[in-house]
């Protein structure tokens, strides 16, 4: 799907973004992730990178996770009750 409506750049983001996702939480099926999780995942990747990586693997993950809810594997976004501006908040708060 992805190949019909995004550059090979955009393409290659989005599969890093999940990959990332993947060594994160573990190699598990795509609906059991969670919100917390991503939130875990995302203030990480703000640490270890920047506000900038954090936001757009944000935007990459929630598009993936609206087109499953799209073709029928999954009935909600996690990402839906995440805000960046919360991930940066509990970075913020950390450290």
């Amino acid at each position: 799907y992805s190949s019909s409506i995004h550059t090979t750049k955009t393409q290659a983001h989005h599969r890093t973004a999940f990959n990332e996702l993947i060594r994160f939480v573990g190699d598990v099926e795509m609906r059991s992730i969670h919100a917390r999780q991503i939130e875990d995942f995302l203030s990480h990747k703000r640490k270890i990178a920047s506000d900038w990586t954090a936001r757009k693997y944000y935007g990459a993950l929630s598009a993936a996770f609206n087109r499953a809810i799209q073709t029928g594997l999954m009935e909600e976004n996690p990402c839906k009750s995440i805000t960046v501006a919360s991930v940066c908040m509990v970075v913020g708060s950390d450290g």
